[in-house]
């Protein structure tokens, strides 16, 4: 899908009621003080969240944890963009919550992960299917043994299976929608993190980030196509995501790699090394768009894969928190990528060419609001 001119938007979330934004043009060679950004709120919890968009339904699916029920249990909202209504349908209990993965299909269906169990939503229908215990890998044990195991990350092969990762197991799940069950399972070449991105490629391929050797001070990316007993290593990336032209794109500390069949494609385009977000990066044409802090702020970091350099602007959050969390995956990152900013929960590109940024939480921090943000070129 060819999406149109850029536009970013900053969602902590309750633009319920809000009514349908407008937007400020933008020119892009724009400075931060320059851009036109707009903030709302919706009615979504404060805290770890996940969203994707919805074309069929221009709509943002977003994943969060009810933290004022008891026990907590979570949650799927639909933000309709046109409207600004939004809806809520709760999955389940909240057990082994850490950060929630999600994935839309092509056919609609919605695959959500968090915990040990992997839940399919249509309509007003959901199955859950509990996760296997994992082959564990030869690793040392979690410092943080309650999260050890959970989902991390899912993605949807083209053949339909879902491919599920989890923090700590080097071997991934595959689920098979049409026989119902748990089919298969791969080993990745990494050990998933909590921060950890799996995307496939539309000819099967997968690609995910975790560690390599244990204590590396950075986050490897590996791939495995559809016929490799095993992932093989290729490069280093904290988070992924697919180009449109079906290449996938790593970031690792500020640059902005294109890789096709597990090489380079082309030059890397380095920008400023920062504390990295915990919510990976989105594709619009030729412009890779992520998050990350830094002295001066949260910025918003856009990437020109084809004139070489990357665009900052500062997100103006209203009250961003000031601590960092640690990456954790069952062993330990070190070094710069030991420490992750949780401000920006997501980051969605949508069929209008818009941004969509996600927040943690509300500048009043309300347990039951996030914070949106709007921004057109």
């Amino acid at each position: 899908m060819k999406r149109g001119t850029c536009a970013v938007m900053l969602l902590t979330v309750l633009v319920a009621g809000c009514g349908t934004q407008s937007y400020t043009a933008v020119d892009k060679r724009a400075s931060t003080n320059d851009v036109g950004w707009k903030t709302a709120e919706v009615s979504v919890p404060v805290g770890p969240k996940a969203a994707v968009y919805d074309e069929g339904t221009d709509s943002l699916l977003i994943v969060a944890r009810q933290v004022t029920a008891k026990p907590e249990t979570v949650s799927l909202y639909r933000f309709e963009i046109a409207t600004s209504k939004l809806t809520e349908t709760v999955l389940g209990d909240a057990k082994g919550y850490v950060r929630p993965a999600i994935a839309h299909g092509e056919d609609g269906s919605i695959w959500v992960a968090w915990g040990h169990a992997l839940r399919h939503i249509s309509g007003n229908d959901i199955d859950s299917w509990a996760i296997p215990d994992p082959a564990k890998t030869a690793i040392e044990k979690t410092q943080e043994p309650e999260i050890a195991t959970d989902a991390i990350s899912l993605a949807i092969a083209p053949s339909g299976d879902v491919w599920v990762a989890e923090i700590g197991v080097r071997t991934a799940m595959i689920f098979s929608p049409a026989a119902q069950e748990w089919s298969n399972s791969k080993s990745l070449g990494v050990v998933p993190h909590s921060l950890s991105d799996l995307v496939i490629e539309p000819d099967g391929t997968v690609n995910v980030t975790g560690e390599d050797v244990p204590g590396e001070d950075s986050s490897s990316v590996a791939r495995l196509t559809s016929t490799d007993d095993a992932g093989t290593v290729f490069g280093k990336a904290l988070h992924l995501a697919l180009t449109e032209s079906g290449g996938v794109v790593g970031l690792d500390k500020g640059t902005v790699s294109v890789y096709e069949s597990g090489k380079l494609a082309s030059q890397p385009v380095v920008g400023t090394a920062s504390v990295p977000g915990n919510s990976g990066l989105t594709v619009i044409g030729d412009d890779v768009w992520f998050w990350s802090d830094s002295t001066d702020g949260i910025l918003l970091n856009r990437a020109l894969l084809k004139g070489g350099d990357t665009r900052q602007y500062k997100v103006p959050l209203t009250e961003p928190h000031k601590v960092q969390g640690p990456i954790s995956r069952g062993g330990h990152l070190s070094g710069d990528a030991l420490h992750w900013n949780p401000n920006i929960q997501s980051i969605v590109a949508d069929a209008h060419g818009q941004i969509w940024l996600l927040a943690l939480s509300a500048p009043a921090a309300s347990p039951l609001a996030s914070e949106l943000m709007t921004l057109k070129s």
